[in-house]
């Protein structure tokens, strides 16, 4: 990995108008008041203050701090013009036509470079050992696009990078009627218990130790929208030599509730506790899919750090609504609107465990997501 350095003296040279008005953008951003432009790509004092308390305001929990600002702004800024244009391509792919360039700057670039701190770790340690990291959220929270953004710094700065979802290790259609004709509260997949763990556990740790494998794909819209698993020509090839893997998913670093109190006592979630009194008074659903979530711990010990996404239910629905709106128009099969409805409502009666795991002592970083699936804040 090329050598940290002056980001001004690496930037002076580069000529390029379209990335001076970037950063003058920037500036703007984070000041309102700033009425300059940032020529030839250099910044002034008073531009690298206004950037360097913006690090400073959302970045503490990166590691950044009044002793390494400088640091921290002169990569942040080199990786910034290094990564952009490929971050635009997949915002682009995904069909985000709102502007994250302030994202890019406070959240994207210094979550990659707080990983890429710990591969290097843990190389000191486990020379041939990849890096695992897992981000947890329920679903409609964007686990999928924020890995994708990740991934997309993290391959600039040089790593071999591996993304997938534990949605992708559903148990097979056939495998889920006959769940759901054992085990009634099995209505659809989702829930902790649906999952091909024996699968799962052979792909991650095949990735741990940088061996080739084949990760499954799930087709969601087969069968009206209850799902498949695709045939293994579809699955995805990885080669070995995998530096870093990210597995994103509801169930991606779970663990279970301990105290079986805590299965009933009211969250801070508000809609959520509704929701369960409606559907759930008597923690039938909530104790089933408690128990199945065991069977993940072996799991979430293969990872070294969690990433968790703290999101309200409220906004997991309108979130989860717009995922579906977006597959019918892309002419996929899908739910429709009472169905997704019971599907939602259905998925929440395991959401307190994942709220359960945000308040524990497992998430390395947790990010507040807000309505819109902005990110608010990252603790």
């Amino acid at each position: 990995m090329a050598k940290t350095r002056n980001a001004d003296e690496s930037l002076r040279n580069a000529g390029s108008i379209s990335f001076s008005v970037n950063l003058t953008n920037l500036v703007k951003h984070f000041d309102p008041s700033y009425i300059g432009v940032v020529r030839d790509g250099q910044l002034s004092q008073r531009e690298r203050d206004v950037l360097k308390s913006a690090l400073l305001r959302f970045g503490r929990a990166f590691g950044t701090s009044r002793g390494n600002i400088d640091l921290a702004l002169d990569r942040t800024l080199r990786t910034y013009k290094d990564a952009r244009e490929k971050l635009e391509q997949y915002r682009l792919q995904k069909k985000i036509f709102e502007s994250l360039d302030s994202q890019y700057f406070w959240f994207y670039i210094p979550l990659a470079w707080w990983v890429a701190d710990r591969v290097t770790e843990k190389k000191k340690r486990f020379h041939n050992q990849a890096y695992g990291l897992a981000i947890n959220g329920g679903q409609g929270t964007g686990k999928t696009t924020k890995a994708g953004f990740l991934k997309v710094v993290l391959e600039v700065l040089g790593y071999k990078v591996v993304t997938f979802s534990t949605d992708d290790f559903y148990k097979t259609h056939e495998e889920l009627q006959k769940l759901k004709q054992r085990n009634p509260v099995y209505i659809s997949r989702g829930p902790p218990g649906t999952h091909d763990i024996k699968k799962l556990k052979e792909v991650i740790e095949a990735l741990k130790n940088r061996k080739a494998t084949k990760i499954p794909k799930y087709d969601k819209s087969a069968y009206n929208g209850e799902g498949d698993r695709e045939p293994e020509k579809k699955w995805e090839v990885v080669p070995e030599g995998t530096d870093i893997f990210i597995v994103e998913g509801a169930q991606a670093g779970l663990r279970p509730i301990l105290n079986k109190e805590d299965l009933f006592k009211p969250t801070r979630d508000k809609t959520l506790n509704k929701t369960e009194l409606e559907h759930d008074p008597a923690g039938l659903y909530r104790k089933t899919f408690n128990e199945a979530t065991k069977e993940y711990v072996p799991i979430s010990d293969l990872f070294d750090n969690l990433v968790l996404l703290d999101v309200s239910l409220r906004a997991i629905r309108e979130g989860r609504m717009e995922q579906e709106a977006k597959m019918i128009q892309e002419k996929k099969k899908g739910m429709d609107p009472e169905a997704l409805k019971e599907f939602i409502d259905y998925y929440s009666l395991f959401l307190r465990i994942i709220k359960n795991l945000a308040d524990s002592e497992y998430p390395d970083l947790a990010v507040k997501i807000g309505y819109n699936l902005r990110i608010l804040k990252v603790t």
